[in-house]
């Protein structure tokens, strides 16, 4: 056996680009929802303990690779100046079964999850979007800014945090950008923003449905449990809904469930893959008058596409 090549979260984000990262969530969710990829369904392995562990394959034929991505969860972490979450992504030459490369996750999926969002941006939002607004401030916040300015013009961000000083902290970051970055806590001022994506925890919805621009585009990757929802079920009624792949979304995606389960939407609402638009299943054009959605819970074939970049 080759010695095992392991990449660090420092190589990760010096390399993966998002442009790059972008590109190969195309490929991902074509193999995907053409049926070609094997994703099957998480793995969670529950202890006595507070740690909860996650494991994900898959097999992404158009890198040649399969991949199991393990994740540990420890809510309490955080208090020991630890990481809440921990992840790797184990990667395999598909046609001999060997191990080629271990890679850290956490960098992985903060970026590839942003590039799923910049993907959707660039098929579903207005091609002429100029402001966007961003609610949390994490680590998918800063990658999600990324990603939207790689595909659309945007000259104006407004940030939405949990605190309007994390909101400004947060805009200090990028105060030599040539983008306006603006801090606020005016729900008003989103009915300016042609993209809005959501980083949050929360359970409640971060904004109100009244004041939703025409036209504007959502992405939505903060939550996924089945109970909690980001966005207002008013929103998720109104739009049209994309998302990375029916069965998690049936399963974790609580933006989409919880109107589902009162009947204000129907499974048809929210069966459109964004691979199927990408295979030409699905038709899409821009409509000043349609809001959209794309929902995201992640799935395997995204860290598999994004580490089959990085070898290659």
């Amino acid at each position: 056996m080759d010695e095992l090549r392991i990449i660090s979260a420092d190589e990760v984000r010096q390399k993966l680009t998002m442009t790059k990262a972008i590109e190969a969530m195309e490929s991902a969710f074509r193999d995907l929802s053409s049926g070609q990829a094997i994703v099957p369904d998480r793995l969670p392995l529950h202890t006595e303990q507070s740690t909860e562990y996650l494991f994900m394959p898959a097999y992404y034929p158009s890198g040649g690779i399969s991949t199991i991505k393990s994740v540990s969860i420890n809510p309490e972490n955080p208090g020991r100046g630890r990481p809440f979450i921990y992840a790797t992504v184990q990667v395999f030459d598909h046609n001999t079964g060997e191990p080629i490369a271990l890679v850290d996750g956490s960098s992985v999926t903060a970026i590839r999850t942003a590039a799923a969002s910049g993907l959707a941006t660039k098929i579903f939002s207005n091609p002429e979007s100029h402001i966007a607004a961003i609610f949390g401030t994490g680590v998918q916040a800063r990658t999600h800014v990324e990603a939207v300015l790689s595909v659309r013009p945007i000259h104006s961000i407004l940030v939405y945090g949990s605190t309007l000083q994390k909101s400004r902290s947060f805009c200090e970051e990028y105060a030599d950008s040539e983008v306006e970055f603006t801090a606020t806590d005016k729900m008003e001022d989103l009915i300016s923003a042609d993209i809005i994506c959501t980083t949050t925890t929360s359970s409640t919805p971060v904004f109100d449905h009244q004041f939703m621009k025409k036209g504007a585009h959502i992405n939505a990757v903060g939550v996924y449990k089945p109970d909690y929802h980001e966005v207002p079920e008013e929103t998720v009624a109104a739009a049209k809904v994309y998302i990375d792949q029916l069965e998690g979304a049936l399963v974790e995606a609580g933006d989409l469930l919880i109107p589902l389960s009162k009947g204000l939407i129907s499974q048809d609402h929210i069966c459109n893959e964004i691979g199927h638009v990408l295979n030409g299943q699905l038709s899409y054009n821009w409509s000043n008058e349609k809001i959209t959605l794309f929902k995201s819970v992640g799935n395997a074939i995204q860290d598999a596409a994004a580490v089959s970049l990085l070898l290659d």
